[in-house]
């Protein structure tokens, strides 16, 4: 039975409610003894699994827009809790009380998250990809947080940008990683470096110098057949471990892949890679949603030409 000092009113502070607000909406409304609200805040947050499932993050700002809403909906809530502390100058309840209803609200978040994060992994034609090295530099750089389109290997072609899972590289848990890549070739074709020059198919691919890079490198415009031109970066000039290859044909199942940042990269030249199997295809990327440091590319194509490298 909880004692007379227990149930005492308490005050309930704006500032307070403000704070467990931005911490979780519902924790703000728990303060104030609103259960109310705290089941209405547990509904509104199956919103972002809404908004996930619109074409949203396939418009070139579509995860700065996601990204705002997200800021604005934090706020709201938080902005809510603290206004409705001023209807409620004080509470009286037992403290295991108030104890139950946080803990209640933490474990309520956490499943509504758990029961949108496999239909988030598994529904969404766009996820967004944190790029952490530069191994496609400069087309996609440390930092960028890419939009991948969900798509079949049928409708990618040689040229575009694409993910896959590396079962040759299982991360801590043995998954394979996602890898980003170049497409190069597909099953049939012949593929070749010679001097830093791609060859498919016996035909040197059209490539143009396009000034230096760094102090020993390069940047080379390249153009697949049938695809707009891309850049690359060539690190070693003067014939690179990577820069020559033997002639290999695409095996049956299989595509070949390449980094942009060619001496740079875990690609289809080394054994960390090698040929890639279709069934390892998971996603076209179409642009770079966000990225940071370096926010000005935001929203950039994935077929622009860079021009601030």
């Amino acid at each position: 039975m909880s004692s007379d000092a227990e149930l005492q009113p308490r005050p309930r502070r704006i500032w307070v409610a403000f704070l467990l607000g931005l911490i979780n909406g519902g924790l703000g409304f728990a303060y104030l003894g609103r259960y109310g609200l705290v089941a209405l805040y547990l509904i509104a947050s199956l919103f972002p699994l809404v908004l996930l499932q619109s074409p949203v993050l396939g418009w070139p700002y579509g995860v700065l827009a996601f990204i705002g809403v997200g800021i604005i909906y934090w706020l709201f809530f938080a902005g809510w809790a603290a206004f409705v502390s001023q209807e409620v100058p004080t509470i009286s309840r037992p403290r295991w009380q108030s104890s139950v209803a946080y803990v209640g609200v933490l474990i309520a978040s956490t499943l509504v998250f758990e029961v949108q994060r496999p239909l988030t992994e598994d529904r969404l034609d766009y996820r967004i990809m944190h790029v952490p090295a530069n191994s496609m530099a400069p087309t996609i750089v440390a930092g960028d947080f890419i939009v991948m389109r969900r798509t079949s290997f049928d409708q990618a072609s040689p040229g575009d940008v694409i993910i896959f899972k590396n079962a040759r590289d299982p991360d801590a848990s043995g998954k394979p990683q996602l890898y980003v890549k170049r497409l190069i070739a597909i099953e049939g074709q012949t593929v070749q470096l010679i001097n830093g020059v791609l060859i498919i198919n016996g035909e040197p691919m059209p490539s143009k110098n396009l000034g230096p890079y760094g102090e020993r490198g390069r940047l080379v415009e390249e153009t697949l057949p049938g695809n707009p031109p891309y850049v690359t970066i060539d690190l070693d000039v003067e014939n690179g471990p990577f820069d020559t290859t033997v002639k290999r044909v695409v095996p049956p199942g299989h595509f070949f892949v390449l980094g942009d940042n060619r001496d740079r990269s875990a690609d289809s030249r080394t054994v960390t890679v090698q040929f890639v199997p279709v069934d390892a295809f998971s996603a076209t990327v179409d642009h770079i949603g966000f990225s940071w440091p370096e926010w000005r590319r935001s929203g950039r194509d994935i077929g622009e030409v860079p021009s601030d490298v």
